[in-house]
């Protein structure tokens, strides 16, 4: 499992298929869990279950995640969304490479997926591209948290 640098991300959950992070501001928030840390207890609950279960399992049936329509609304293309159709939230996020890892960027309440604000949107893209920009500062983590001098140009190990 690789692993995301603390100043850019928490994690939220892992598992053998995918592991799941929070976005982390430069400042030390992290909007997502904020977020979720608003909601009722039922919605956390049922969101902690689609993050374990999409870790476990590699997916979810689509009324709770899938990828929000790039032909739409450019700005979403190459993001998703974890979905709570009770509480009416939405989490987006986006994959970090091929290794399974998935980033959460914020939330919001709204209506039907239909009508999501592009505000949200367009907070989620801003999000992904602070995100890819913070994250060529750091060297790629190896699964015990420390750098994989490995995966560095020209890095080797002694």
């Amino acid at each position: 499992m690789a692993t995301l640098p603390q100043q850019l991300a928490q994690l939220v959950a892992a598992g053998p298929k995918r592991t799941i992070y929070a976005y982390r501001r430069e400042d030390g928030s992290v909007p997502a869990l904020e977020f979720l840390e608003k909601l009722d207890h039922g919605a956390k609950a049922r969101f902690a279950i689609h993050f374990q279960s999409f870790c476990q399992e590699g997916h979810l049936p689509f009324k709770y995640y899938h990828a929000w329509n790039g032909k739409r609304n450019k700005e979403a293309d190459g993001l998703s969304c974890f979905k709570d159709n009770q509480s009416q939230s939405r989490i987006p996020c986006f994959a970090d490479g091929a290794q399974g890892i998935i980033v959460l960027t914020h939330g919001f309440g709204g209506k039907k997926e239909d009508d999501v604000d592009p505000r949200e949107i367009k907070m989620a893209a801003r999000i992904k591209a602070d995100y890819e920009q913070r994250k060529s500062k750091y060297p790629p983590q190896g699964p015990s948290g420390k750098p994989n001098l490995k995966q560095l140009p020209g890095g080797k190990r002694k």
